[in-house]
């Protein structure tokens, strides 16, 4: 008999949580061993449960699902984690899969794509929705333009309001995250955003995240 996929699932809203086990249901590969409304519930439970595959969500309360994911694969480097969000931005995109994230899908995603993604992940390969694919080729492509030409390293200075927003930048948080966190209108984030591409060179957030990485200006 083949195994099934056994599952577990981290959001924090309820009707998400019901709507993907009544989407995938357990029919088929999947079976769901656990669901945590927040990441400080859900580590300790993956980490003492058989789970092959974590859907996990990005925004949460408290600890995000970057942050969670980093912590799991600490512990257990082989477990699979998939990205289930909302959020197509590429920041979040790029952060989750270089801390070993292995698939990025988005809540929008029908039930054969989710086991397909699922499946994809389990037997060792990585899976993203196209539309993420497209948007993180063309991000890759804008970044790999905007090196082109310019000097390595920093000749530019950043204030350093500027370096704390990169840095909530390279979290993966948005501008509306950052206008929160910090008390600042989210039109004042945006102008920081601006000029952090202006002085950094770059055309967007994904671009900005490899500069910051790239010369160490900030910590992931």
């Amino acid at each position: 008999m083949k195994k099934k996929i056994n599952i577990f699932l981290v959001d924090d809203h309820d009707i998400i949580r019901d709507g993907i086990k009544a989407l995938i249901g357990t029919a088929g590969p999947i079976n769901f061993v656990g669901e945590a409304s927040n990441a400080e519930e859900g580590i300790p439970m993956i980490l003492n449960s058989d789970v092959d595959v974590v859907l996990m969500d990005i925004q949460m309360p408290e600890m995000n699902g970057i942050e969670a994911t980093e912590e799991l694969l600490k512990v257990k480097p082989d477990l699979k984690v998939i990205a289930l969000t909302m959020h197509n931005e590429e920041a979040y995109i790029l952060n989750m899969l270089q801390i070993g994230a292995k698939g990025y899908m988005l809540k929008e995603s029908g039930r054969s794509e989710l086991i397909k993604g699922i499946e994809t992940v389990y037997k060792g390969g990585k899976y993203l929705n196209n539309s993420v694919s497209v948007k993180l080729i063309d991000n890759l492509i804008s970044s790999n333009s905007d090196s082109e030409g310019t000097n390595s390293g920093v000749d530019a200075v950043f204030t350093k309001r500027e370096l704390q927003i990169m840095g909530f930048i390279v979290k993966g948080m948005t501008s509306q995250d950052i206008s929160r966190e910090l008390d600042i209108s989210k039109r004042t984030v945006e102008t920081h955003r601006r000029n952090l591409f202006q002085k950094a060179r770059v055309k967007n957030s994904i671009s900005l995240v490899k500069f910051a990485m790239d010369n160490k200006l900030v910590k992931r």
